[in-house]
């Protein structure tokens, strides 16, 4: 995923980018940094750290995915129920936003998660390399901002401050009122966070 990110910046001839990943994404967005170092200015991470992904947490991860992929639904209240479940202080509007664009009806008129739940379920197990990960970070020169929600579950604070350590050009922020959907649930401090950093 990393390199699919650098071929599109490639691809498209963009310059001075600001490389932002949230979760999966910034796993990627670290591959991408790393192995790609003349395509990205800065790097933004969002609520991850190399020891985020252990085999037990790859292992729900994967149960819970695969039942993911599996779900079906009559409407959007099954789904929205499910997910204010997970993600009790996210607005109501944009938690319906969210959950509604992830959804997708099939012939049957059925709603399903229109990501590849099956896909991510294989891959899963390839994320548990902390080690790696680690090495990555000591090596990425760009300047990199590490975020995290106050109550997130997947970083601590001494993760986000250890990650800002081991960069050669690291920095971090804790955002209150947030854990690991931080982007539906404090979307206009996500981004006063990335603005800045990027000097916008």
């Amino acid at each position: 995923m990393g390199d699919d990110v650098a071929a599109v910046v490639e691809a498209l001839g963009l310059d001075d980018v600001t490389l932002v990943g949230h979760s999966m994404g910034a796993l990627a967005a670290i591959e991408a940094a790393w192995r790609h170092p003349e395509r990205f200015t800065r790097l933004v991470t969002i609520d991850i750290a190399p020891d985020s992904v252990s085999a037990e947490r790859a292992e729900d991860m994967v149960a819970w995915l695969t039942s993911m992929g599996e779900a079906a639904y009559d409407g959007m209240d099954e789904p929205m129920a499910l997910w204010r479940e997970s993600n009790p202080i996210a607005p109501e509007p944009l938690l319906r936003r969210y959950v509604d664009h992830a959804l997708a009806a099939g012939d049957d008129g059925k709603l399903r998660w229109a990501y590849d739940a099956a896909g991510l379920a294989e891959a899963m197990p390839t994320w548990v390399d902390p080690e790696r990960r680690w090495r990555a970070l000591s090596e990425i020169a760009q300047p990199t901002l590490v975020v995290r929600g106050e109550s997130s579950a997947f970083v601590s604070r001494d993760d986000a401050r250890e990650m800002a350590r081991v960069l050669p050009d690291g920095s971090w922020v804790e955002l209150a009122g947030a854990s690991h959907d931080m982007g539906v649930q404090r979307p206009d401090a996500v981004a006063r966070e990335i603005l800045a950093f990027a000097g916008l």
